[in-house]
């Protein structure tokens, strides 16, 4: 579950959240390390980005794994 804020530095106003489910990456994570943010581009096209720290299987390329099974979720395949 992502909370969005109205105010980064003041977490008072909750706008909305979103629940992105993933069961099993193709790589171990650190479960400590994942962090999600909102990203915005000046011509205004949002992105939320998921950051997060491999533990095993590190030369696996998720995007390329994505673009192959068009999930990074292996439970789903």
């Amino acid at each position: 579950m992502v909370n969005v804020f109205k105010n980064k530095k003041n977490n008072d106003i909750l706008l909305d959240g979103y629940t992105c489910e993933i069961k099993q990456f193709p790589s171990k994570i650190s479960p400590e390390s994942a962090e999600f943010e909102i990203l915005q581009s000046t011509n205004g096209t949002a992105y939320i980005a998921l950051t997060l720290i491999k533990i095993d299987n590190i030369s696996t390329n998720w995007k390329e794994f994505q673009d192959q099974n068009r999930t990074i979720d292996i439970f789903d395949l």
